[in-house]
This record gives C-alpha cells, structure tokens and sequence, in this order.
C-alpha cells in the first residue's frame, strides 16, 4: 500500500530527472519541494544538498529500501547509497 499521493510521485520524479539532466533551476526546485510540504527549507533560500537529502529520505520512506528509492528518483543503487552515506543516512 503506498501512503503518498501519485502527485508527489510525480513531482519528485521530475526534480530528480532535472537533477540529472543537468537543467537544474533552483528555484523551481525550491517552489517544488515547497509546494510538496516537504521543504526543510524556505524558498528563498536554496541549498540543494538538504532538498537532495529530503527527497533521499523521502523516497527511502516511501518505498523501504535504497534499490527501490534510487529507481523512484531516476538515480542509480550506487548513487543512492553513496549519497546517503554522505549525508548520514546508513
């Protein structure tokens, strides 16, 4: 059973495909993470790490384990767990 809308879904998804293909507009990303409820911060101030952490732990969250989040955010298995030992998350 998934808890959490498709739109959020689909909204992370698209921030994580902007990350990647490099067309990564901070202030979209920002009002994004803002809209979703989840911003740990507000949209005048960006810090890509910490909405790159959210979304981690977001997606961890939502689907239990680090295969299956790294495929929801377009990323890969390794990325993901490199990127969660760099934030403190294993």
């Amino acid at each position: 059973m998934n808890p959490v809308p498709d739109e959020d879904f689909r909204k992370l998804r698209s921030l994580a495909r902007a990350t990647r293909g490099g067309t990564l507009d901070p202030e979209r990303l920002a009002y994004r993470a803002y809209e979703m409820g989840r911003a740990v911060i507000p949209p005048e101030t960006v810090n890509v790490a910490e909405l790159e952490k959210a979304a981690l732990l977001r997606a961890l969250h939502t689907t239990g384990n680090m295969s299956a989040a790294a495929r929801l955010m377009g990323i890969g298995k390794t990325t993901a767990y490199r990127k969660a030992k760099a934030y403190g998350l294993t």
